[in-house]
């Protein structure tokens, strides 16, 4: 996948460039959140997952948490950050690289902008409960079909109370270990919704598939694509794929809901203050729905 960003990188340092204005690493909540200053000295930000697999389960390494904290990398050219951090060995640089991208990308991410590169966007604002369980849900109850084997890919269990009940059967593909989704029930009642580790078992017969973003840093996502070729409709979600879109969907994708947080310092204060979480709570954060035209 790192194709995908040194690629993408190219294309948006050929419209918009920017020096780096902040890095925001989070342990407790694994995410990086980069902010990049424009020429214009408008400011620019996007949020990356940090760690491989799960929703913090897994946390960056103590003495990697602490190099990244002797980086000397403000006010650097955002373009050439993005081209170094991608091409290093540890997944945080990765992360670093991409949020990168997202912010340099952050001009872009318009409706105006990107309906005159000739996509359909819808701009969804106010989100008011759980960011990705009330626009993923939502929107995606309006592509499936009664008879749909539906797939997400990334437990994503904000999602399932509006599509469970609107299609044949849903699945969970996960890198975390399947038997980690185990419950228990004195009255011995099995979820219905069931979690696989293998991409073949659960992606061959799905009619639609929901990606989590988080593919593109942990590399599975051609992977993932080439097992679900069947699919209908490919959709990712997530911050992790909030950058310019073009070649999201020249691999495959159908669907893109990216993530725009606001820029102001006031979100940036809560973000440090939460963590990393305060994106995924904020009123302001704004989801756009991206597809080709």
């Amino acid at each position: 996948m790192k194709d995908l960003i040194l690629k993408t990188a190219k294309d948006v340092n050929e419209l918009v460039s920017g020096n780096i204005e902040d890095i925001i690493v989070s342990n407790y909540h694994p995410w990086v959140t980069s902010y990049v200053k424009y020429d214009d000295e408008d400011i620019g930000c996007g949020v990356c997952a940090a760690v491989y697999k799960g929703m913090g389960e897994e946390k960056i390494p103590l003495n990697l948490f602490k190099e990244i904290n002797n980086l000397d990398i403000f006010g650097k050219d955002a373009y050439s950050i993005i081209n170094e951090f991608i091409k290093k060995e540890e997944l945080l640089y990765n992360s670093i690289a991409i949020s990168t991208l997202s912010a340099l990308s952050y001009k872009l991410l318009s409706k105006d902008f990107l309906e005159k590169d000739g996509y359909v966007v819808n701009e969804i604002s106010k989100i008011k409960h759980n960011l990705f369980g009330e626009l993923i849900g939502e929107e995606g109850k309006k592509i499936v079909d009664k008879d749909d084997i539906v797939a997400i890919v990334g437990f994503a269990h904000w999602t399932f109370p509006y599509l469970k009940d609107k299609i044949k059967e849903l699945r969970c593909l996960e890198l975390l270990d399947k038997e980690y989704f185990d419950v228990f029930s004195l009255k011995r009642e099995k979820p219905k919704i069931n979690v696989y580790n293998d991409p073949k078992e659960v992606l061959k017969e799905a009619d639609v598939v929901f990606i989590t973003g988080m593919t593109i840093l942990n590399g599975t996502l051609k992977n993932i694509l080439k097992n679900c070729k069947n699919a209908r409709f490919k959709i990712i979600y997530g911050s992790s794929c909030s950058f310019y879109p073009k070649y999201l969907f020249n691999l495959g994708i159908d669907c893109i809901l990216a993530m725009k947080i606001p820029n102001d310092y006031e979100t940036k204060i809560n973000i440090i203050e939460t963590r990393g979480y305060y994106p995924f709570l904020s009123p302001n954060t704004k989801m756009l729905m991206i597809m080709k035209r």
